[in-house]
């Protein structure tokens, strides 16, 4: 009643002795997740945080996917990958939109970028899938499987999907393209060449 009410301090002082007298009450889902509103409302983040993790470790809870949601977006807007990469790879077994599928893949490529190269490719290649993604989408997700075929020695097929990169990209994916091809152009003797696109690059 307080919650329907808005009055979130008092619901979420009775949500608290709720779950703490009755931790495997019929209605701890319920509490959990009114709770964890009832917390963001007031500016209780720790809080909210304290009740999505004690839903996504709940057997069956129809607010799993409501707090995997909270969880993943909130790591991710602060950077933390290591937390957003495992709470939105356990979300993909609970979305239930394809918009939220969507954003799934694309935050799995970009939070494992620097974490773990092969599912970085992985969701990589899945996006460049994906119906409507802009320019910029496009060069992030080939310049991570670029890199990839760099770092495994497939210069001849790096170099295609960095021009590609370029092509699309005026930007740091399009600059660090153009510094692979410059590379790549040295590494060949194509000296003159290459002096040439660092100039560009520069």
């Amino acid at each position: 009643l307080k919650f329907s009410e808005m009055e979130y301090k008092v619901a979420k002082v009775t949500f608290d002795k709720y779950i703490d007298n009755f931790s495997d009450g019929i209605f701890i889902d319920d509490a959990l997740y009114y709770n964890a509103i009832s917390s963001l409302r007031i500016k209780d983040t720790i809080s909210a945080i304290t009740c999505y993790k004690k839903i996504v470790k709940s057997q069956i809870s129809i607010y799993k996917e409501s707090a995997l949601i909270f969880l993943a977006r909130y790591s991710y807007s602060n950077s933390d990958f290591k937390n957003s990469n495992q709470y939105y790879s356990l979300l993909n077994n609970y979305a239930s939109s394809n918009s939220l599928k969507r954003e799934i893949i694309i935050r799995l490529m970009d939070g494992n970028d620097e974490l773990n190269t092969e599912d970085a490719v992985k969701y990589a290649k899945q996006v460049i899938e994906l119906d409507k993604i802009d320019d910029w989408l496009l060069s992030k997700a080939n310049i991570i499987i670029a890199r990839n075929e760099f770092d495994s020695g497939n210069y001849v097929k790096s170099k295609k999907i960095f021009q590609e990169v370029i092509d699309l990209s005026e930007y740091d994916e399009g600059a660090e393209a153009k510094y692979f091809l410059s590379y790549l152009t040295f590494l060949n003797d194509s000296l003159m060449l290459a002096e040439q696109l660092i100039f560009e690059l520069a």
